[in-house]
């Protein structure tokens, strides 16, 4: 099986196919032994196949797949080194959505790498002195330029920096009115307009675009049109849309998540046994663990915000959702805080579409207006286990919409 997926992956960078060549690597990483230096002197043996816009463009792709599996176990140095072999095949490439995500993606990497060695030493602080506020700062301002927004507020509203202790403890209460919504937009917008750090200044603005893009549909007259008028102003640097549009006539909304893709924040576990996500949450089958009273498809371990992220797999318009709870009765409670969140990135901004009023054993949901989104994710506002049986998603797939 190695020698076909390797074979498999190599010809596909030969023929230009991003997609066969991705697929074949992601089966070689997650069905064998995997060596961050081993593989990227394997990836590098095929630069000399890459000396026109296809090969160059799937290697590139390649490349910067193993500094994504690199960033996610925290290997930064070896991130950096992916990501260095791919900016020498920018040149060649010709595909201007490749091209525009390596030139942001690869300066990003590099600073996380620069800032990782005085977070280590923060976090080393934080063991034996969890309310150390400059070691809080240091933690939370660098956690948050890796887009982990829950876990940057908790330690950024323990830390030093006042203005930034402030909005993270408005994030962490998640105001609902839309005046309040509109206040912690403008908090993000102005410190992330002071911002020095590139990475941490996108990330301020993404939290500005999600904040308003929330208060939008509540808004109007001046609020409403300085609300408009930021977003344009951040559309320029944070993927996200003004929300508000009304379905389009003659559109039919479609069961568009039966063949998507999901993963979950972690996996519970007891001993030696961990509870895989099921393929049920997505295609509707009927989930078994346990026994089909009890059924539900995952079930994470009890952490705050706990969630499932689901990858269309391209832009939708998304015009509801149907989710189920776990069959258990006596466990369903625990998603009183259930909510649903859209993205058109994995790493967010993430814009909250949806909340539950109450813990129930089905919610069928037709959003008022619908939304654009390639991810949704699905979780709780508390601290708490998420156990869900599945969830439709209902829409139209945009193929023409970039």
């Amino acid at each position: 099986m190695y020698a076909l997926l390797h074979e498999a992956r190599d010809h596909a960078v030969v023929a230009g196919d991003v997609g066969l060549a991705l697929d074949a690597q992601k089966r070689l990483r997650d069905s064998f032994k995997f060596d961050f230096v081993a593989m990227l002197a394997d990836l590098r043996k095929l630069e000399a196949t890459a000396k026109t816009a296809g090969p160059a463009t799937v290697l590139a792709s390649l490349f910067s797949l193993g500094a994504d599996d690199a960033l996610a176990v925290e290997n930064y140095e070896q991130a950096v080194k992916y990501n260095s072999r791919a900016e020498d095949l920018i040149p060649l490439i010709k595909d201007a959505a490749i091209k525009d995500r390596l030139k942001a993606e690869i300066p990003r990497v590099l600073a996380l790498k620069v800032a990782s060695a005085a977070a280590l030493a923060a976090q080393k602080t934080l063991a034996t002195k969890p309310d150390d506020a400059d070691a809080n700062l240091i933690a939370g301002k660098f956690v948050l330029q890796k887009g982990d927004f829950q876990n940057a507020y908790a330690l950024l509203a323990k830390g030093k920096d006042e203005a930034l202790k402030g909005l993270a403890k408005r994030e962490l209460a998640l105001p609902v009115k839309a005046d309040e919504q509109v206040e912690l937009g403008d908090g993000w917008f102005d410190v992330g307009e002071k911002e020095g750090n590139a990475n941490l200044k996108l990330r301020m603005k993404e939290r500005a675009a999600t904040w308003y893009t929330n208060a939008l549909p509540a808004l109007s007259g001046l609020g409403k049109l300085k609300v408009e008028g930021r977003l344009r102003t951040l559309q320029a640097v944070v993927k996200t849309e003004i929300a508000g549009a009304t379905l389009p006539e003659n559109k039919v909304s479609k069961w568009i998540s039966k063949d998507a893709t999901y993963t979950v924040s972690s996996k519970y576990s007891e001993g030696k046994k961990i509870w895989e996500p099921m393929k049920s949450f997505l295609n509707g089958d009927d989930p078994e663990y346990f026994s089909a009273d009890d059924g539900f498809s995952f079930v994470t371990k009890s952490e705050r915000c706990p969630n499932a992220t689901v990858d269309l797999g391209a832009k939708c318009r998304i015009d509801g959702f149907e989710i189920l709870n776990r069959k258990w009765s006596a466990q369903q409670d625990r998603a009183k805080t259930l909510t649903v969140w859209v993205s058109f990135d994995a790493n967010g901004p993430w814009v909250e579409i949806w909340r539950a009023e109450k813990a129930q054993a089905k919610w069928n949901v037709k959003l008022p207006k619908h939304c654009f989104a390639r991810y949704v994710k699905v979780g709780l506002r508390d601290t708490n286990e998420l156990h869900l049986a599945s969830i439709k998603l209902f829409g139209e797939e945009m193929k023409n919409v970039k």
